[in-house]
């Protein structure tokens, strides 16, 4: 997994998410060196960590402003480090596995979602909102 293969495909090292809106609760950490886990695909990015995600946001889809936050991957800009789990729920509701995952392979899986997230250091959570 990389921060690309995320992208290109959109939580336990393999997982990536993607979707339109993000849970209500859905709240950033204090700092974003809590989503610390590297990739597998590229240990020079980082992909969330256990209930955090690296989150990014593809500002050509129409929702509700957002600041967004470099680096991109491909469409998608970086948006800090979001807690996963919020009341019981996870922030985006589709998820998959992958022992390669990046970031690109999960914004190419996640297309034209609103939202694409890395978990676990290589896990990208996805989900349709």
């Amino acid at each position: 997994m990389t921060l690309d293969m995320c992208a290109e495909t959109c939580s336990i090292s393999t997982k990536k998410t993607c979707g339109s809106a993000l849970a209500p609760g859905t709240t950033i950490a204090n700092d974003d060196a809590e989503c610390s886990f590297t990739c597998p695909g590229n240990l020079a990015q980082t992909c969330g960590t256990g209930l955090r995600l690296s989150l990014y946001k593809d500002d050509n889809v129409a929702t509700t402003p957002v600041t967004a936050a470099k680096p991109a991957v491909g469409n998608y800009v970086h948006q800090g480090c979001y807690s996963d789990i919020v009341q019981g729920q996870r922030a985006l509701s589709r998820t998959s596995a992958d022992d390669a995952m990046t970031p690109e392979s999960c914004a190419a899986f996640c297309g034209s979602n609103t939202y694409m997230a890395l978990e676990y250091g290589s896990s990208s959570p996805f989900a349709f909102r």
